[in-house]
């Protein structure tokens, strides 16, 4: 069996009934990008709202909460930008800086994203959101940070930043 890194896929979820079956499209197109990439991803958000009911806050909380029980276990959490970041991405993504051993990555599929781009969005949402805490106390306590070789596919012009902050 090939080894391959477990990776938590993080893209747009919620939204009226055409803009939620474009973002599930979309999701599934990140899983297929991680896949080729070499990677197993697990997409929380696809999977969950097929056996509990999105509409419930306590539904969706409860498939919130299990999809970072996945989270902590995966060796890299790849934010797809495409779409844009959404509060539940937010969300995603914070949890996923309080994880020690997840590499943050971002990615946009869209090959005309550039690397200035993914780090504009990424500065973007530091400052706004001070997600910046997480990885800022870990280098306190002396844990080092890895940094991400630049991924993509083979034939491709798509992009991927390194690791958040």
């Amino acid at each position: 069996m090939i080894w391959r890194p477990r990776v938590y896929i993080i893209s747009p979820f919620t939204g009226g009934e055409i803009e939620l079956r474009r973002n599930i499209a979309y999701a599934q197109m990140c899983c297929e990008h991680s896949i080729k990439l070499g990677e197993a991803p697990f997409a929380g958000h696809l999977l969950y709202p097929q056996v509990l009911d999105d509409l419930k806050s306590s539904d969706r909380e409860l498939g919130i909460t299990l999809g970072w029980r996945f989270l902590q276990a995966c060796d890299k959490a790849a934010v797809y930008i495409d779409r844009g970041v959404s509060k539940g991405m937010k969300r995603d993504i914070t949890m996923a800086c309080y994880q020690p051993h997840v590499e943050v990555v971002f990615r946009a599929l869209d090959p005309s994203a550039t690397e200035e781009y993914l780090d504009k969005v990424k500065r973007n949402l530091c400052q706004s959101e001070s997600l910046l805490a997480p990885q800022a106390k870990r280098s306190q306590v002396g844990m080092s940070s890895r940094l991400s070789k630049r991924e993509s596919l083979p034939s491709s012009k798509r992009v991927e930043k390194t690791r958040w902050p």
